[in-house]
Parts: C-alpha cells; sequence; structure tokens
C-alpha cells in the first residue's frame, strides 16, 4: 500500500463509491503479500467508507473488534488510534454515551505515551461531543478550545470538525447566531478540499438558520444539503434534515399534520439503523408538537 494509494484514496473519500472501489481492490491485492499491518490499515479505511454510507453497524463491529484487539497488544499500528477516535462518534450515535467517554480514556491512555498533535485534538474534540451528548456545556466548552486552538496551530483541514462540534454547542447553548458563524466556516473549509462531510456543515447551517427563524435560508441550505446526501449515499443524515424540515413546516406554517408524518417516518429509520440519539431527538419532536 504505497503512500500515492493512500494520497488517492483520501480524495477519493469525497466520492464514498470509488473509496470503496480503492479499498476493495487493495485488500484483494494485500491477500497475497499476507501482511498485518496493511491488513488493520486496509480495515480502518474499511470502517471509514462504511461510516461514510452509513453502514454504521457493519463499522462499529469493525472498530470494537480493533480497539480490543489493540487493547490487548498495547499498540495501535498506523493511524489506527485515529480512526479508532470514530468509535466514540458512532457510541454516540447509538446513544452509549458511558462507553463513548470509557473508549476515549483508553486512548487518552495511549496518546499520552505516543504523543501525536492532530490526534490530540482529534480527541479533545472528541470528548467535547460526549460531554455535549451528556449535557456538560461547560466541560464541552473547555475541550472544545483545547481542541481548536491546536488544529489552528497546526492548520489542519480537521478545524472544520471542530467548527462543527462548535456549532452544536452554540445551539444547545442558545446562540443560533454564533452557531451560524462556525457552521459557515466549517462548510467553507469542507468545500475547499471537497470533503464529504461538508453535508452535515450545510444542516448545521440550516439549523441554525431555523433557530432564527430565516426560513428561505433554511430551506436553501436543507435542499443543498439533501443534494449532497442523495450523492454520497448517505440516508441517515438526509433522514436527520427531514427533522429540520419538519421544523420549519410546523414553525414557518404550522402544518402540523404534515411535520408529524416526517417526523414519525423518521423515527423509524433511526430505529432500523439503531440510531437512539436520532431517535431520541425525533420522540421529543413528537411530544412537543402533541402538546399544541
Amino acid at each position: 500500500m504505497t503512500a500515492a494509494f493512500l494520497r488517492r484514496l483520501r480524495r477519493a473519500l469525497g466520492d464514498i463509491v470509488e473509496a470503496n472501489s480503492l479499498i476493495n481492490h487493495a485488500i484483494l491485492d494485500n491477500k497475497t503479500l499476507d501482511s498485518k499491518h496493511i491488513s488493520i490499515l486496509l480495515t480502518m479505511r474499511y470502517s471509514q467508507i462504511f461510516i461514510g454510507i452509513e453502514h454504521h453497524k457493519e463499522a462499529y463491529i469493525i472498530l470494537e473488534k480493533e480497539l480490543e484487539d489493540g487493547i490487548k497488544r498495547d499498540v495501535f499500528v498506523g493511524d489506527t488510534p485515529i480512526h479508532l477516535l470514530n468509535s466514540v462518534g458512532l457510541y454516540l450515535a447509538f446513544n452509549e454515551l458511558e462507553k463513548a467517554l470509557e473508549r476515549l480514556y483508553i486512548i487518552d491512555a495511549y496518546f499520552k505515551k505516543h504523543i501525536r498533535l492532530e490526534a490530540i485534538a482529534m480527541l479533545k474534540d472528541a470528548y467535547a461531543q460526549a460531554y455535549l451528548a451528556q449535557g456538560e456545556l461547560d466541560k464541552a466548552e473547555i475541550s472544545l478550545n483545547e481542541a481548536i486552538a491546536l488544529f489552528q496551530q497546526m492548520r489542519s483541514f480537521r478545524l472544520g470538525e471542530a467548527d462543527l462540534t462548535l456549532a452544536a454547542l452554540r445551539l444547545a447553548q442558545n446562540q443560533p447566531d454564533a452557531a451560524l458563524e462556525a457552521a459557515s466556516a466549517a462548510r467553507k473549509i469542507f468545500t475547499e478540499i471537497e470533503y464529504y462531510r461538508c453535508g452535515e456543515a450545510i444542516l448545521s447551517e440550516a439549523k441554525s438558520h431555523l433557530a432564527l427563524r430565516d426560513f428561505p435560508a433554511t430551506h436553501n441550505c436543507l435542499a443543498a444539503a439533501k443534494t449532497i446526501f442523495t450523492r454520497q449515499q448517505q440516508p441517515h443524515h438526509a433522514t436527520e434534515a427531514k427533522l429540520v424540515e419538519a421544523q420549519m413546516l410546523y414553525d414557518e406554517s404550522n402544518d402540523h399534520e404534515h411535520a408529524m408524518n416526517m417526523i414519525t417516518e423518521a423515527k423509524k429509520t433511526f430505529e432500523e439503523f439503531g440510531l437512539k440519539r436520532l431517535e431520541k431527538e425525533a420522540v421529543h419532536l413528537i411530544e412537543r408538537f402533541k402538546k399544541y
């Protein structure tokens, strides 16, 4: 697995289908080499593809196995620790908050022995997401500020990922203007490098516009985000966009019936994916709409 291949793969992550094809060819080639080192790296890349196409349960199984193997060996191959941080995002999506923090502590201990600046910054961002999910906004702010400072120091594109977390935090703090600023910063970074999370940044902008009751801007962002989610085969993000659209319908035109139908359908999709956090959000909206 050459450096040129990895560069090509990183570029291809903006096109999930091409990236998946590259990984499959590499796995077949590696069967003749029988290299454990390359096999682990490819497994991690494959988990990233699964996350990209939102096959979360498959990614969960891969990452769980590699993390357990790493703990037993007390060593992680290559950039595996960075990819293992993806597992934390999956735990949060499945609403397994205690497990997310437990895994963060394990990865944290490894990073302290093997200092890697970008990995540490990603870890801080992951901590912020976990604290945010638990409603510990002050702790989330502290961790996120540390992550942002490190990403800025390195001039890393992952600053955009921290900006996404910041946008979510600002919405939780009822600061939609600041949330929109952070989401727009993430969108700018992701657009420049054609990063696969660009749709998420635009969806974050839509949420911010909705909180500001700017319905035309919300509609435009939702349309752009859904186009990307469809192209990149990201059904759960497309369904999350429906939650935002349902809230917009209700707030803008008081179309209670249509909004409730959209949220109910979204809830079923989240149940199928096992995405407890988003399912919980859908239930919260259903309960909110039933009051009126």
